[in-house]
């Protein structure tokens, strides 16, 4: 869980060098003596930055947050992964910097292209916490179309939709980035209903009521070689299904079929207390565990059991409790369907402390959020659910 924004810490944490670069640059330039001032001597910078105008103060904030957003492990890497994807080797540079404040705001100053994908993906990576993505599987492999007419014509098509069906989406913005070589992302943002809030306006003293139309986010990943989409967006399947189909028409080519039955995800193999989740050396896994199973009767699937490992068991703790908590002459596992699971990766590594470990949430028919975990951990889980047959898509 990322830390509270503290606007202190932020400034603390940048060298002085790259604070006078990064006011400058916004030009908003301070008062400020630098060369007089030591690196953690933050209060002045702080008090001539709260001392601007609302405009250009609100501007240094929202860039401020994104720094602190991207100063940690994942956010480093982010940076090299899409540095990597400009044709830029940013890991000399980068190492120059011990503070990872100093590489992102570093990153931000001198490579701005950079910056801005890697932002937009570390969001999307962190979208709405635990809410599941939406996958579908047997969509045709066709080359996306990703030029300007193309995220234009996208533009148009959800615009129309979201006006017609939820009286919103007035303005919309959609782009395109390619990650890791095979993931097509299109970010789109659509804005939202009107609201109002009340501002204290520094001059009157006083509150004031001002209106804002903020915009809400809209994610489609296509991955051409599984023939797979998934869909970030809220409203659940009825909202899910019109903008797989308008993907499709836009940017395929095609028109989708109709689903039929089968299923992206297959989670009733978990059941299997020797599925044994193999893996490979090279991935650097020691081991997979079944940590959380929530289970339906079939025929009355509003009656629901849900097991949780104990953290400190071993891997096959939950099919011990299966075994031992469920009646198998009432409920045996012949009756039983898996509607929500969570798996648990532990890796290997070679130095001290507590092992890295990830984990991510399976749910019935299609829902999965693997797509909001840092990218090496995707990588490894959505390489392991095809393996096993679980991912079917």
């Amino acid at each position: 869980m990322s830390q509270h924004f503290d606007p202190r810490k932020a400034l603390r944490q940048v060298s002085n060098t790259l604070l006078k670069q990064f006011f400058g640059i916004l030009k908003v330039p301070l008062d400020i003596k630098w060369d007089e001032i030591s690196e953690t001597a933050i209060e002045p910078i702080f008090q001539a930055w709260q001392e601007l105008q609302d405009g250009p103060r609100r501007e240094v904030e929202v860039v401020l947050q994104d720094i602190h957003a991207m100063a940690n492990e994942d956010g480093v890497k982010v940076l090299v992964q899409d540095g990597d994807t400009w044709g830029k080797d940013l890991r000399d540079d980068l190492d120059k910097w011990e503070s990872r404040y100093d590489k992102a705001m570093w990153t931000f100053l001198k490579h701005h292209d950079v910056w801005s994908l890697a932002v937009q993906f570390a969001r999307a990576d962190r979208l709405e916490g635990t809410r599941p993505w939406v996958k579908r599987a047997n969509v045709p492999k066709r080359t996306p179309k990703t030029d300007a007419e193309a995220c234009a014509e996208l533009e148009t098509s959800l615009c129309a939709y979201y006006r017609k069906s939820e009286g919103r989406g007035h303005c919309c913005k959609v782009l395109h980035h390619l990650r890791a070589r095979s993931l097509d992302y299109f970010f789109v943002n659509l804005s939202d209903y009107a609201d109002t809030y009340d501002k204290l306006d520094p001059e009157k003293n006083d509150f004031v009521r001002e209106s804002e139309q903020r915009a809400f986010a809209v994610v489609f990943v296509y991955e051409q070689k599984a023939g797979t989409l998934d869909v970030y967006a809220k409203g659940g399947k009825k909202v899910v299904t019109p903008l797989q189909e308008i993907f499709a028409r836009v940017i395929l080519g095609v028109e989708l079929a109709e689903e039929d039955d089968g299923q992206p995800y297959q989670l009733r193999l978990l059941l299997n207390p020797k599925f044994g989740f193999p893996v490979e050396a090279g991935d650097r896994v020691d081991h997979v565990r079944l940590r959380r199973v929530r289970l339906s009767v079939k025929g009355n699937h509003k009656r629901r059991v849900t097991l949780e490992a104990n953290p400190d068991a071993g891997p096959g703790d939950i099919y011990d409790m299966m075994a031992n908590y469920l009646n198998q002459a009432n409920l045996p596992v012949a009756v039983l369907d898996v509607d929500q699971a969570t798996l648990s990766f532990r890796l290997k590594h070679d130095g001290g402390g507590r092992p890295p470990s990830f984990s991510f949430n399976l749910s019935q028919p299609d829902g999965c959020n693997l797509k909001s975990l840092r990218e090496e951990y995707r990588e490894v889980g959505e390489k392991y659910l095809r393996k096993w047959k679980i991912d079917c898509g």
